[in-house]
């Protein structure tokens, strides 16, 4: 089965085949959210004060870090139990891809397609222009929440190496599928290790000598 489906994805109407599907071993990101359909405030906080009251004693033999320990304990089952883990729908999930799309975003992405839907075989007309117009807003609202979300999570984390790598690599879809390390190298002297140890020397010996090495075939300045 195949067809044409009336969606702005680009400037031609895309084209679609349905084929028989075929096993295929992928994995793909699990994405989990909080149940809140049933969630109450009240009953959450009532939870945690009991549960607080029966096992946080103050003795002699009690400190600052085991009853912090306990409390984060008991807010994380008291959490569980009231708001578990459930799998995302398919919305939830693309909410969670892109989070600088919010409700209000997604909501003008949907009228933005009930435009096209009514305008796509008739250009050149006023309805048309409104649509392009409308288009033309919502892909500057867009690109400026993507600006104004990345902005706001890098300087938050600006002092998390960590986490700003990690923010980046996601930024510019850095992908490193193949992160395996060599098993064996011949160093400079011909002959061939296995030793991790000695592979990791011989890596840092040979980097280290790098900009010495390229200083060392800098001509140098002519004195008048």
């Amino acid at each position: 089965m195949s067809g044409i489906s009336i969606f702005d994805l680009s400037d031609q109407l895309p084209t679609f085949s349905i084929v028989k599907a075929v096993d295929i071993n992928t994995t793909s990101k699990n994405y989990t959210v909080r149940n809140m359909k049933s969630f109450c405030i009240n009953d959450f906080l009532f939870d945690v004060y009991q549960q607080l009251s029966q096992n946080i004693h103050h003795n002699e033999n009690s400190t600052v870090n085991s009853q912090f320990e306990t409390f984060v304990d008991i807010f994380q089952t008291v959490v569980n139990n009231r708001a578990p883990l459930c799998n995302a729908s398919r919305k939830q999930k693309r909410m969670q891809q892109k989070p600088w799309l919010t409700p209000g975003i997604y909501k003008s992405i949907l009228t933005e397609n009930k435009m096209y839907h009514k305008v796509y075989n008739k250009k050149n007309t006023p309805l048309y222009n409104m649509y392009k117009v409308y288009r033309n807003n919502l892909s500057r609202i867009i690109k400026v929440a993507k600006q104004q979300y990345y902005y706001t999570l890098i300087s938050s984390n600006k002092n998390d190496t960590k986490k700003l790598h990690q923010i980046l690599s996601d930024l510019i879809n850095l992908k490193c599928k193949n992160r395996s390390q060599p098993s064996k190298i011949t160093t400079a002297s011909g002959a061939e290790t296995h030793d991790p140890v000695e592979i990791a020397n011989d890596f840092n010996s040979f980097f280290s000598k790098v900009g010495e090495q390229m200083a060392s075939n800098i001509p140098c300045p002519l004195v008048p």
